[in-house]
């Protein structure tokens, strides 16, 4: 996945996660929520990596310019 921004990655991998959360509880008939919940706290742990990987950018750009 090199070259593709970290916006894009995180976004795929979210995707990834709720499919294979989704093939899982339709193998095991549970209920959908476990999929909403699932969709739900993995919507959380990625806006939260976007967060702390954002900052981190803003943070390099901003030590860059003061050189």
């Amino acid at each position: 996945m090199a070259g593709l921004p970290v916006s894009l990655k995180i976004a795929m991998c979210f995707v990834a996660a709720l499919w294979v959360v989704g093939a899982v509880a339709y193998c095991f008939d549970y209920p959908a929520e476990l999929v909403g919940l699932a969709g739900f706290l993995g919507l959380g742990v990625a806006f939260a990596e976007w967060r702390a990987h954002n900052d981190v950018t803003h943070e390099q750009r901003a030590g860059e310019s003061h050189d």
